[in-house]
């Protein structure tokens, strides 16, 4: 087992599941020529992917506007990782 894939046995059940959409997100982008695999990804870009995945697990349902703002970040953070990950995966990260 990878060191990536053993550390994120231990996240906690909540951020697994957040990791599981940002994972279908950037299967979604895995190909020749995406856009995740610019020298700059766009921040637009990914400020929408994480809009969606948010709007598909249900942060917005989220008890306040605080708790809405901590989801986004963290989807944003897992996702940053994981395109870190998949970018070195094809020796692209420096």
């Amino acid at each position: 087992m990878r060191d990536i894939e053993y550390l994120k046995s231990l996240y906690p059940l909540e951020i697994k599941r957040m990791l599981s959409y940002v994972s279908e997100a950037c299967d979604r982008l895995d190909y020749k020529n995406s856009p995740m695999y610019d020298e700059y990804p766009d921040r637009m870009l990914i400020d929408r992917l994480c809009s969606t995945i948010c709007r598909t697990i249900g942060c917005a349902e989220s008890s306040g506007e605080s708790d809405s703002v901590l989801f986004h970040n963290t989807i944003k953070v897992l996702l940053l990782n994981e395109m870190y990950n998949r970018r070195c995966d094809r020796r692209i990260c420096i």
